[in-house]
């Protein structure tokens, strides 16, 4: 029986880059979630579509908006441009060299303004407000969103993304190598 040879080094930068999309994808997520939850009423529905091989749409799913319970309250990212101006002023050490906010502060960071509605100022106590994140609360009632695919949507999807024809402007950042 013969060793199998392991490359650490390509398995591990595979998992620090899946890292770095999946928190893109995260911050996507929750932006795009509350500009939707936004613009819908409770029982509106939004059909989703990629472009086929064709040409043609291609429904991959519907989003509904429906009424929830009281709902949890919710911290993203909507402006990181804004965010990073403010940590450089707050929390400068919190920020890489490639005006990236780590990932590990800005989690923590939404937790707190979360739970506290900013961030407390070190020196003075004072809570600040923090640009470039929206903090929602959900009133009793107030709407949720139900995202159901298709049964093709996962093959639709990979192949619209495969062949280039899904693109999302927010994550064209990652996809060019910029910060």
């Amino acid at each position: 029986m013969t060793a199998q040879v392991v490359d650490t080094r390509a398995l591990a930068t595979r998992l620090v880059c899946l890292r770095v999309l999946k928190d893109a994808i995260a911050q996507a997520d929750a932006a795009t979630r509350a500009a939707l939850q936004a613009a819908l009423l409770v029982g509106d529905r939004a059909t989703a579509a990629v472009t086929g091989g064709d040409g043609q749409p291609v429904p991959v799913g519907t989003v509904t908006a429906t009424k929830g319970a009281a709902g949890h309250t919710t911290a993203a990212v909507t402006d990181p441009n804004a965010l990073i101006a403010w940590c450089w002023k707050h929390a400068y050490s919190e920020v890489q060299t490639v005006t990236l906010v780590r990932p590990a502060f800005q989690r923590r960071l939404l937790d707190v303004v979360k739970a506290s509605g900013g961030w407390p100022d070190p020196d003075t106590g004072e809570i600040l407000a923090v640009p470039g994140v929206t903090v929602t609360s959900p009133t009793p009632g107030s709407p949720g969103l139900m995202v159901k695919p298709t049964e093709t949507a996962d093959a639709e999807v990979r192949a619209a993304w495969a062949d280039g024809r899904l693109r999302f402007a927010d994550l064209a950042e990652i996809e060019a190598g910029e910060p």
